[in-house]
């Protein structure tokens, strides 16, 4: 049986952020509790940017961190912060994306 989720759903999904480290990069496992937005309100609020499509995606989060290493609050302020870093971003939206729109699976409109 297929359901609508409920407009308040989320769902943890497992992120992999490519975070700067030395010369290179670390993967840094986080858990981001992602809202399923229409494809049409997404694409609006890509238009808008980073910060405000990741306002409406991201309901909560796990392990992500403060420079010192603390656990950080899912706020709206802690949300756009990390929204400016472009690595947190793009890794945040392969997540959503690889969750909720797997290519592999489109076969457009009509099923082919």
């Amino acid at each position: 049986m297929f359901k609508l989720p409920r407009e308040d759903e989320t769902f943890p999904t497992r992120c992999v952020i490519e975070a700067p480290a030395g010369e290179g990069s670390e993967e840094c496992e986080i858990t981001v509790h992602f809202r399923i937005l229409p494809a049409r309100r997404f694409a609006e609020l890509a238009r808008e940017g980073d910060d405000a499509l990741l306002a409406e995606l991201i309901g909560g989060w796990n392990y992500v961190c403060d420079a010192e290493g603390e656990p950080l609050s899912c706020t709206a302020a802690n949300v756009a912060a990390a929204a400016e870093l472009p690595y947190f971003t793009l890794g945040v939206i392969r997540g959503y994306q690889d969750r909720f729109a797997p290519v592999k699976n489109y076969k457009g409109p009509l099923g082919f």
